[in-house]
């Protein structure tokens, strides 16, 4: 008996994707583990950073200028580089150790002013001399900063390249021919799905859409200073002051969609979860739904900073509010998204809370103390203290913090900057 095989070549084609990869959710990503692993190490798939310092070290402390009109810059931390302004200028530091990359003095056309002041050294400042003050800035494309008017002539929203602070390009945010006004920016900047928004002072109120190439889209007129700008849902949602409304704009032609109309002047919103969150002028935080619905109202005594920022941070599953009205001590609510009261933290005598910053777990609650001293609070979930960290400057403001890439950069008042790290590194176990 015989036994034949046959063989039978087969030749294998190579077939390229039909669907690109789509982006997934953040929620379906394996658990965010902690520093300390088991069966692991630092380059398994199953690590993720901490987004913020378990035992923050200061890496650096570093003299600035960073005053705009009375209220603290922010510092917008991109890959290697830090991007900070004061009311005349922009520039930006070396993440790795504080350094003067570039700057340029927007308002002058001498370096008179930079060769005295921080940061230094003053060849690496050049001047535009527009003859008007810096107002509002932002990270997109490019580093994007709005200007204030002359009686003369209108802002300008001017685009910075990141590298080596060249101009790219600049467009002149035009008023009417009879506005009461010229164009001045008082609102925050924000970009979003390749525009630039930014807002305008007096009666007119004007909304500027610039795409990121530098082509005025439209301008839309909502009345009063416009202050607060946020955006979702493909929406672009704006208050002003001393308006009650809160406007929701088609992003892609300045339409205004509706209109909500509350009893008191409402602040800065942020969109979170199909929900805008606001504060009001006398205390009450509410959540108002993407197309115009309100969703619950509660009195616990919110504050906010002169430019209408309400002293609220929002994550993904909560709220916490800081409460600035009332008697002492003071405290920060921590709320879910549909208003229900979780707990609080209360601060300790005669401090005051200013605007949190929330990553994951953690709450970083900035405090100020008249006269004596500024301090952060870290507040586990919002309510439990893990550690603070207390600044005692000749200078004392209330810190504006932000993070980036796992480190902490605190501006304590207009001349001095920290940056906090976490120098260790996870420890494994095999």
């Amino acid at each position: 008996m015989y036994i034949i095989y046959f063989m039978k070549r087969i030749v294998l084609e190579e077939i390229a994707p039909s669907k690109e990869p789509g982006n997934i959710p953040m929620e379906f990503y394996p658990p965010k583990l902690p520093w300390i692993m088991e069966k692991g190490d630092e380059e398994n798939d199953m690590y993720y950073a901490s987004n913020l310092p378990r035992v923050p070290e200061l890496a650096f402390k570093i003299s600035i200028s960073a005053n705009i009109g009375g209220v603290l810059a922010e510092a917008l931390v991109e890959k290697d580089k830090i991007f900070l302004a004061d009311h005349q200028g922009v520039y930006t530091l070396n993440r790795e150790n504080g350094d003067l990359v570039w700057g340029v003095e927007v308002y002058s056309d001498s370096l008179e002013g930079r060769a005295v002041s921080y940061p230094q050294p003053v060849s690496k400042w050049k001047a535009l001399g527009l003859w008007r003050f810096v107002e509002a800035y932002g990270l997109g494309k490019y580093l994007y900063v709005g200007t204030s008017s002359t009686p003369e002539g209108d802002a300008y929203l001017i685009a910075f390249d990141k590298d080596s602070g060249e101009v790219v390009w600049s467009v002149k945010l035009e008023s009417e021919v009879n506005a009461s006004s010229k164009a001045s920016v008082t609102s925050n900047l924000i970009v979003a799905g390749g525009r630039i928004f930014v807002g305008s002072v007096r009666d007119e109120g004007y909304v500027f859409c610039v795409t990121e190439d530098g082509v005025l889209q439209w301008r839309s007129k909502v009345g009063a200073n416009v202050r607060g700008l946020t955006y979702g849902h493909d929406v672009l949602y704006v208050t002003s002051e001393p308006s009650t409304n809160l406007y929701a704009l088609d992003p892609k032609t300045g339409e205004i969609l509706w209109i909500f109309k509350h009893s008191n002047i409402i602040g800065t919103p942020i969109y979170r979860k199909d929900r805008v969150i606001l504060s009001d002028s006398i205390g009450n935080i509410l959540a108002i739904s993407w197309n115009g619905t309100l969703l619950w109202r509660k009195y616990l005594g919110v504050g906010g900073d002169i430019n209408t920022n309400p002293y609220i941070a929002v994550d993904n599953q909560y709220i916490y509010a800081v409460r600035d009205l009332g008697e002492k001590p003071l405290n920060i609510f921590k709320l879910d998204l549909d208003g229900n009261t979780l707990g609080n933290f209360t601060i300790e005598n005669n401090e005051y809370g200013g605007r949190p910053l929330t990553s994951n777990d953690v709450v970083i609650l900035p405090i100020l103390y008249p006269n004596k001293y500024s301090k952060l609070y870290f507040l586990w979930r919002g309510l439990f203290k893990l550690y603070e960290l207390r600044f005692e400057e000749e200078e004392i403001w209330m810190p504006k913090v932000s993070t980036a890439y796992g480190e902490i950069y605190v501006i304590v008042n207009p001349t001095t900057l920290y940056k906090f790290v976490d120098p260790s590194k996870p420890t494994i176990y095999s």
